[in-house]
């Protein structure tokens, strides 16, 4: 299962780079950002993550443990260092902040929603692609798949909480280290010039925007699941709690996808 799982996330992120990227690269800034607000999200959460999510669902079940939601980091690493390197490279303040805005409204959007679109998915999976034996691997009711699915959600989200901080970091130090082999690491090398004084400006920027839209996402989704009324609410406290319990071993896994 996990191998399946790093497979179909392996080739997407290859697709994406061999053919996605050079389109976004041709774009102006402006189309740049209705691309960081629609394909780069649409693509990884509501293709790649979700097929993924589905695959580790199926055979986990309700057995799903904070360990077993590690199947997923490799998909969320490619989904947040792409977008912080889009960030990161952006070529002016202004658009730097537009972008940053941009990226966190959208981030809000996908989580807030993950729970009311995985329950359509649901149903046309049931209805036009699971055969029998399918039926018998995952939970037998929609509420019960739903409250496994918002389990791994939460342990997600959290998880991209830390990755996409330490992304933005990680980043920018790469950027003023490399800021002369610039054809190797950036997404639009006619344009960006990266000084010294870029790197603590962009982390700055981006930590508080992450803050305060982490903050937004968290109020939101630990109240109410949208699309949904029944059952409990995503258990982002439980997930951290849990995450926390394996610091070692899931901040060390993590890392090393990441990096």
């Amino acid at each position: 299962m996990f191998m399946v799982i790093e497979f179909v996330v392996a080739v997407s992120a290859l697709a994406y780079g061999i053919w996605l990227i050079p389109i976004y690269m041709g774009l102006s800034n402006e189309m740049r950002m209705l691309w960081r607000f629609t394909v780069h999200p649409i693509y990884w959460e509501a293709i790649v993550k979700l097929a993924a999510r589905h695959l580790l669902i199926s055979k986990a079940g309700d057995k799903l443990s904070v360990l077993d939601t590690l199947a997923m980091a490799h998909a969320q690493s490619h989904l947040i260092i792409m977008q912080a390197s889009m960030v990161t490279t952006v070529n002016t303040f202004l658009n730097t902040l537009t972008t940053i805005l941009t990226v966190h409204v959208g981030r809000v959007f996908w989580r807030s929603t993950d729970v009311a679109r995985t329950r359509i998915f649901y149903r046309l999976f049931l209805r036009f692609v699971a055969t029998t034996e399918d039926k018998k691997d995952v939970p037998h009711t929609e509420k019960g798949y739903l409250e496994v699915y918002k389990y791994l959600l939460a342990v997600e989200t959290m998880t991209e909480i830390l990755l996409e901080n330490s992304a933005v970091m990680f980043l920018s130090t790469t950027g003023l280290l490399f800021r002369n082999y610039t054809n190797a690491f950036w997404f639009n090398q006619s344009e960006i010039v990266f000084e010294w004084y870029h790197a603590p400006l962009v982390v700055t920027i981006q930590i508080v925007g992450a803050f305060i839209f982490d903050l937004i996402t968290i109020y939101i989704n630990s109240r109410y699941t949208i699309g949904y009324r029944n059952g409990s609410n995503i258990p982002l406290l439980r997930s951290w709690r849990e995450i926390w319990a394996y610091k070692w071993r899931f901040i060390g896994f993590s890392g090393t996808v990441f990096l």
